[in-house]
């Protein structure tokens, strides 16, 4: 995974734009552009929340880059639609912008500072934001961001922290890559997998996983290359995450596994699936060990 561990992700990011902009209490009589910042930002929160990745996209520069709180810069037009195209439902989050300051630096160039916060979070993030006028449109070309606090629970996500990361796998002719990074202030771990086999097509995928609030347990949804999908509920076994799936293949039929995560060492993640039932047939067991390509 390229994306370092405690990045908090694009769609926080690029919300921290979305806020009511006012100029310092000293500047009485504000210029023309500040309104029109405004009212941008205004309607970059309507398209935030609405998920439309293309709208969020349009809001930024061709250039325009996001350093995340990891100091890690992202070209934003592609992070914002490859974060809202792969969102799933349940991430769907609200934002909301506290009250900011801009200055402007020549008529073309503003500079805003602020603090947000996500429904349901427990934390916030400061930024500083550039917004530069292209045409008559005004757009976000830079953002930096601060994170405030941005921790999962103790004895929920943290348990999984081990394993974020880049993973490779080889047994047999088989090599698989796992990437996991956080999402979304780290109330998500994203997992995105490749699976390549001798005369096979490759399978690839992604896993996201939450805390269920309402279940009181750790819960996931997964969706694979061939059609297939299904979601998780994960509990902890002394060391080993033990995972009960249910799901549909592409064919249609129903099917349900038991997935085991080990995180052995630091640098070694073990992975098996038992026990996988499809329609009325059984399917081989898998066993993976990952050994870490890349740290968080």
């Amino acid at each position: 995974m390229h994306v370092h561990t405690s990045r908090i992700t694009a769609a926080l990011a690029i919300l921290l734009l979305a806020s009511s902009l006012t100029l310092p209490a000293t500047a009485e009589n504000p210029p023309p552009a500040v309104a029109e910042i405004r009212d941008t930002s205004s309607r970059y929160l309507e398209a935030l929340n609405s998920g439309d990745a293309k709208r969020i996209a349009d809001f930024w520069t061709p250039q325009g880059t996001f350093v995340d709180a990891a100091n890690v810069t992202h070209q934003a037009r592609e992070l914002a639609r490859q974060e809202f195209s792969e969102a799933s439902p349940a991430e769907k989050r609200s934002f909301t912008a506290q009250e900011s300051s801009i200055r402007l630096v020549t008529p073309r160039v503003a500079i805003e500072r602020g603090t947000t916060t996500e429904q349901g979070a427990r934390g916030g993030a400061n930024y500083l934001a550039l917004w530069v006028l292209e045409g008559t449109q005004w757009r976000l070309d830079h953002l930096r961001e601060f994170a405030v606090t941005a921790q999962p629970d103790a004895g929920r996500l943290a348990e999984l922290a081990g394993m974020v990361g880049e993973w490779e796998a080889r047994s047999e002719g088989m090599v698989a890559r796992l990437m996991v990074r956080w999402s979304y202030q780290q109330q998500f771990l994203l997992q995105k997998f490749t699976l390549e086999r001798p005369g096979r097509a490759p399978l690839r995928g992604e896993q996201r996983i939450t805390w269920d609030a309402s279940q009181q347990h750790v819960r996931s949804w997964i969706f694979r290359s061939d059609g297939g999908f299904g979601e998780g509920v994960w509990s902890l076994e002394g060391d080993t995450w033990v995972v009960h799936k249910t799901g549909v293949a592409p064919t249609g039929e129903k099917v349900s596994t038991i997935n085991l995560w080990v995180n052995e060492s630091p640098n070694s993640l073990w992975f098996k699936s038992l026990k996988t039932q499809m329609g009325d047939q059984s399917a081989a067991d898998l066993v993976l060990q990952f050994q870490r390509v890349e740290a968080p």
